[in-house]
């Protein structure tokens, strides 16, 4: 039940918001309305880099007892200001995939790969990662120190930032960003990502009215102090979660849910403004006041929700839209040889497979059992019969180009007659017991494929498989509930820091789905961040890659097909990568 207080403090976001409307008008009323698109299309191909996962650089010695990390400071946001734009006016061009869901432009909310790349678009990074290398690069930090204990980060922001309201953005809103998601009532899943800052506990059980790892020391500088070190904070916790929000607009509204004003019209100081959402398409507009020179080139996007994939196929042939992913491997090539289409690849850094919930059904509890299962899947005639020359195998729980990667891990073979003996073995010879159901989110071409082929390949064994499919909500909710015996998903694959799968595969970790639990991959998830030699990290996440293969919670068989089809008589500049599909839109340019 919503109390007057709350009431109160959402009346008072939407007074705000509607004086903030008011000026945009007033605006739009002096410059006139937006030009129509007068691009001369031409034809342009695509060209891509297979980015890699790089290890970890050592810091370079600094004074007053920090380290100084590698990257150089970044330009001035003024100085970013006067530089030459990119921006094209009067472009626009459309997105379409399988997601268009409200809370994806709320980055307290998002879950998934198309809310991490549209709250991108709106909310300034505290930092980022090179798609190519994985290092951390500045964006709204431009420089940070290290302690030397490796427990104290201190960021120095760019001065001269404005959220797309135009008020400037400080210290205090990074701050209040973190408190947000520290806060009792918070309602998204990021929570378990700052947990390790000193006094998080303290301030989300109410008994502290500041996090006491968190010093503001003026407006462009912030430090954040660490119960204990962890190698990955940079890359998984600060890229991830640190986008900043306002303080001026939020401070006082109470936990903020999907039905909150600010998650029907977020705004931050990112290279996109929020323009509007409705069930069809959300847009996004270059925000004519960012610090970076590299804001938007294309005036306006549109990102559009598509559950049924003929209907985006047919979108881009008639030119409807102007982009997507996930295109059925079936279809590419057929795409492709259309004139104004063109297809740009990456190496996806995700692991699609087979899911195990091992509380869920007696059979799966056993490892013997999820290990003959693994056996009866033929991952390389799967993929290339199924998913074509744009998919990759994956025998794996590491990504391959990952630096932690330990090719020496022996991973269940593919071994029909040896699956059948294992089965026996466990006290289940032809399968005798074994029904489960296997569930995918309707619509994905690439896991209705594997769900069929395994569903075949199992009843070989005597395994019946049930096929279950549901629209990405009501999945990825009946997951996170584990209200599924196998769920045909994807996992993390290691990137940008292999501490990342630490958050599937740890004893109680919110997205340990699985309800897997190994104390040996929980120790070494534990001392693989509190070092930063590389070589010492390297030793822990092998002895993980090897219970994980003995223990089986997991069959990983493909990266799907890194591929963006795309509309080449319009685009160009089209460089999709691991980091996100669509990471690099600002950049995206139409021909003229």
């Amino acid at each position: 039940m919503r109390t007057r207080e709350h009431a109160n403090r959402s009346y008072s976001y939407r007074r705000r918001l509607a004086i903030w409307f008011g000026v945009l008008a007033l605006v739009a009323a002096a410059c006139g309305g937006a030009e129509e698109d007068t691009a001369t299309p031409t034809t342009a191909a695509a060209t891509t880099a297979a980015p890699t996962t790089a290890a970890p650089t050592t810091a370079a010695a600094a004074t007053d007892g920090a380290t100084e990390t590698t990257q150089a400071v970044a330009t001035t946001a003024a100085a970013a200001v006067a530089a030459e734009s990119c921006l094209q006016p009067g472009s626009e061009v459309t997105i379409i995939n399988q997601t268009n869901v409200r809370n994806t432009v709320n980055p307290l909310l998002a879950i998934d790969t198309t809310g991490y790349w549209r709250t991108d678009l709106i909310f300034d990074l505290l930092v980022d990662v090179d798609p190519n290398t994985a290092e951390i690069v500045p964006e709204l930090a431009r420089s940070w120190d290290i302690s030397d204990d490796n427990l104290t980060y201190t960021f120095h922001l760019q001065e001269g930032v404005i959220f797309h309201d135009g008020a400037p953005v400080t210290a205090a809103d990074v701050e209040f960003t973190i408190e947000s998601i520290l806060a009792p009532g918070f309602l998204g899943q990021w929570r378990p990502r700052l947990a390790n800052i000193v006094g998080a506990d303290a301030f989300t059980d109410g008994s502290a009215d500041s996090v006491a790892g968190v010093t503001v020391h003026d407006d462009y500088t912030i430090s954040i102090t660490l119960a204990k070190p962890d190698a990955s904070f940079m890359a998984i916790s600060v890229r991830e979660v640190l986008k900043v929000l306002p303080k001026h607009l939020l401070e006082g509204e109470g936990p903020i849910g999907a039905d909150h004003p600010f998650s029907l019209h977020p705004i931050g100081s990112g290279p996109y403004e929020f323009v509007q959402w409705t069930e069809e398409k959300t847009t996004f507009k270059a925000f004519d006041g960012y610090w970076q020179p590299n804001r938007g080139c294309i005036e306006t996007v549109h990102h559009g929700g598509i559950q049924d994939v003929n209907t985006m196929l047919v979108a881009m042939e008639t030119e409807q839209a102007h982009a997507m992913d996930r295109t059925p491997p079936g279809d590419i090539d057929r795409m492709v040889a259309l004139p104004h289409i063109d297809v740009a690849t990456y190496d996806k850094a995700q692991l699609d497979g087979l899911v195990f919930n091992v509380e869920s059904h007696p059979a799966l509890a056993n490892p013997d059992v999820r290990r003959a299962i693994a056996m009866a899947i033929d991952k390389e005639s799967f993929v290339t019969n199924f998913l074509g020359q744009y998919a990759t195998v994956r025998n794996s729980f590491l990504i391959s180009n990952s630096w932690a990667f330990d090719a020496s891990v022996e991973m269940p073979p593919y071994d029909p007659d040896g699956a059948a003996a294992l089965l026996a073995e466990a006290g289940y010879p032809g399968g005798e017991g074994i029904e489960l159901t296997f569930f995918y989110n309707d619509g994905n071409s690439n896991r209705e494929g594997l769900a069929i082929y395994a569903q075949a390949e199992l009843a070989k064994l005597g395994i019946d498989v049930t096929i279950e499919t549901a629209k990405w909500p009501q999945f990825i909710e009946a997951v996170r509930n584990g209200e599924f015996n196998v769920a045909v998903m994807s996992l993390h694959s290691g990137f940008p820091d292999p501490a990342i799968i630490g958050q599937t595969y740890g004893t109680g970790e919110p997205e340990n789905h699985m309800n897997y639990s190994n104390s040996a991959v929980d120790e070494a998830l534990t001392a693989a961040l509190l070092t930063t030699d590389v070589e010492e990290r390297k030793a822990h996440y092998s002895i993980i890659q090897q219970n994980l293969a003995a223990d089986t919670p997991f069959v990983p068989v493909f990266s799907p097909p890194g591929t963006v089809l795309y509309n080449s008589d319009l685009l160009t500049d089209v460089f999709p990568s691991n980091n996100r599909m669509y990471w690099d839109v600002r950049q995206w340019k139409v021909n003229e």
